[in-house]
């Protein structure tokens, strides 16, 4: 049975993750992280993409971003392939990086926007790598916490909270059902 073809909007925001094939891994060292880092960054300008969270576990990869043109999918492709040849040139190996096509979830309002924000955030600390969020370094956790000028396109995410500390608060908040409610959080 074929897979059901997708379909791209333009202006969409999506969760977009992938896992490695064979549970190898994708993150090997800081060079890595930064062929990671200046692949989004050259491909968001190519396709008009705006990046609003990344990061980049041993064996998967998180990102939040928007389409401003239906191209997730060209954007994707181009992205997974780099990054297939960057490891399997380090490993000196070939064949499939990733187990399989790449998965993007369309998200429809801000209550989720703001879950998976948090989401990809804490997948460090969930995997007991940091205490912090915001101690990782292989994420875009520490993008929002300074202002240095970066290819991640914070202000969409900032302008929803009124304060660093609501902004952090808000992050490490981690119980099973969050109710985005008891958080000062500015809506567009």
């Amino acid at each position: 049975m074929p897979r059901p073809k997708r379909i791209f909007e333009r202006n969409a925001i999506y969760h977009v993750y992938n896992r490695a094939n064979n549970k190898r891994g994708i993150n090997l060292t800081n060079t890595t992280f930064d062929y990671f880092c200046s692949m989004l960054s050259e491909l968001k300008k190519k396709y008009e993409i705006e990046i609003y969270a990344y990061c980049l576990m041993t064996n998967h990869y998180h990102l939040l971003i928007k389409t401003l043109q239906p191209n997730l999918d060209k954007f994707m492709k181009e992205f997974g392939q780099q990054y297939a040849q960057h490891i399997n040139k380090l490993l000196n190996s070939d064949g499939p990086v990733f187990v399989s096509r790449y998965k993007a979830k369309l998200i429809h309002d801000d209550a989720y926007l703001l879950q998976v924000f948090r989401y990809i955030h804490l997948n460090p600390v969930e995997a007991n790598l940091v205490e912090h969020f915001y101690d990782y370094p292989w994420s875009s956790a520490t993008h929002y916490l300074n202002t240095t000028k970066t290819f991640v396109d914070k202000n969409f995410i900032k302008k929803r909270f009124m304060h660093t500390k609501d902004f952090i608060d808000f992050v490490s908040y981690r119980p099973q059902a969050v109710n985005v409610s008891n958080f000062k959080i500015w809506k567009l």
